[in-house]
């Protein structure tokens, strides 16, 4: 990608300078932890930040469904924290989406089925997007709304 952080692809490597760097930013904002890695690795280390820095939203992503179920009941899940996991069905997870080049095609059915869970259980829904190639073009409408449902988090750094 044409940065020193990735210089090794997707083999695990930890970037400590860049741990508290979202402690800087004054003006909240929206995070996605870990594009290029995945926070439930079993070697990626715990830490504080998302907890302290709360002021910001955490999006963050993981495919180790297994490993949240037995490590998540036991970890702090801060407000601003949202925290998706595939299968969805797998975890207590509340997000879920894919695009990007190679990403597949999403079924209506899912998303509806998803949403349904979601309001039944009266949990949060967020709808990014239709996903694939150009993630724009599809939109973000279901059944004639978007969703934009999502965790509260702080106006102003403490």
């Amino acid at each position: 990608m044409g940065q020193k952080n990735y210089a090794r692809g997707f083999e695990l490597t930890l970037q400590p300078h860049m741990l508290d760097l979202p402690l800087l930013w004054k003006k909240p904002q929206r995070i996605f932890v870990n594009s290029m890695s995945d926070l439930l690795h079993a070697d990626v280390p715990h830490d504080d930040v998302m907890t302290r820095a709360s002021w910001h939203q955490f999006q963050v992503l993981t495919k180790r469904a297994d490993r949240l179920a037995d490590v998540g009941q036991h970890l702090p899940w801060p407000d601003n924290v949202w925290m998706g996991a595939i299968p969805l069905a797998r975890a207590p997870a509340w997000t879920v989406a894919e695009s990007g080049p190679g990403a597949r095609p999403m079924e209506e059915g899912w998303v509806v089925d998803l949403r349904d869970q979601c309001l039944a259980a009266d949990v949060l829904f967020f709808f990014k997007q239709w996903g694939g190639r150009n993630k724009k073009a599809p939109g973000r409408v279901l059944d004639g709304r978007e969703w934009n449902e999502g965790p509260m988090v702080r106006a102003v750094a403490p």
